[in-house]
C-alpha cells in the first residue's frame, strides 16, 4: 500500500502551495525527520564535544579568553568537520524521506540513513564546491553571493533525489532555478523566517 502523496501535481508551486505541502508533510513525517537528524547528529556532537574538551581545558568556561594554541584550534576544526558530516548525512536522509513522501512512497528512517550514507562522498564533494563558489561570490560582492546562493540551493535535492554527482547536481540546480530565481528566493526567505520565529 502506497503512502499518501503530498503534491497536487508535479508542477511549479506558488510559495503558499509549497508551504502548505511542506507543513502537511512535516506533520505526517515528523518522527522520521527528527530521527533522521538525531541519529547521525547526537553521537557526532557528543564526540565533537569530547574532542574540544580534551584539547582545550577552558573551552566551556565562558569567562576564559579564546584559546588559540595549536591543540585547541585543531580540536575545534575536527569538531566543525564532524558537525558538517552529521549535517550532510541528516539533510540527505531528510531529503530522502521528503522526496519519497512527496511522490506517495514511504521511506523509513533506516532506509533513508542508509541512502544518505551511500551518497556521502558526492554530498561532501558538492558541499566543498558550493562553499568555494559562494566564498568567491561573497568576496567579490554581496549581491553575487545571494544570487549564487539561490542558484545553488537545489544542489543537494538534485544530488539525493536524482543520484547525480556533485558537478551534475550543481548544473541541475542552476537549470532548475532558471526563470524561477525570485520564486525560489521567496520560498527560501519565507522558510528562513518561519525557522527563525520557531
Amino acid at each position: 500500500m502506497s503512502a499518501p502523496s503530498y503534491t497536487p501535481q508535479l508542477r511549479p508551486l506558488s510559495v503558499g502551495e509549497t508551504l502548505d505541502a511542506a507543513f502537511r508533510l512535516l506533520r505526517h513525517r515528523f518522527g522520521a525527520l527528527i530521527a533522521c537528524v538525531l541519529v547521525p547528529s547526537v553521537p557526532v556532537f557528543i564526540l565533537g564535544t569530547l574532542i574540544v574538551g580534551s584539547t582545550d581545558p577552558t573551552a566551556f568556561d565562558v569567562n576564559a579568553p579564546v584559546n588559540n594554541d595549536g591543540g585547541a584550534v585543531a580540536g575545534r576544526a575536527i569538531d566543525q568537520i564532524l558537525a558538517g558530516i552529521a549535517v550532510a548525512l541528516g539533510v540527505a536522509a531528510c531529503f530522502k524521506v521528503v522526496s519519497a513522501a512527496y511522490l506517495g512512497e514511504r521511506a523509513g528512517v533506516g532506509d533513508s540513513l542508509r541512502y544518505s550514507l551511500g551518497r556521502f562522498l558526492p554530498l561532501v564533494g558538492a558541499y566543498i564546491l558550493m562553499v568555494l563558489i559562494l566564498l568567491g561570490g561573497f568576496i567579490a560582492l554581496i549581491l553575487p553571493f545571494f544570487f549564487l546562493l539561490i542558484k545553488l540551493s537545489m544542489t543537494w535535492p538534485a544530488l539525493v533525489c536524482e543520484r547525480a554527482g556533485p558537478l551534475k547536481s550543481i548544473g541541475r540546480s542552476w537549470r532548475l532555478t532558471r526563470n524561477n530565481w525570485w520564486r525560489v528566493f521567496g520560498a527560501l526567505l519565507v522558510t528562513f523566517l518561519i525557522v527563525i520565529v520557531i
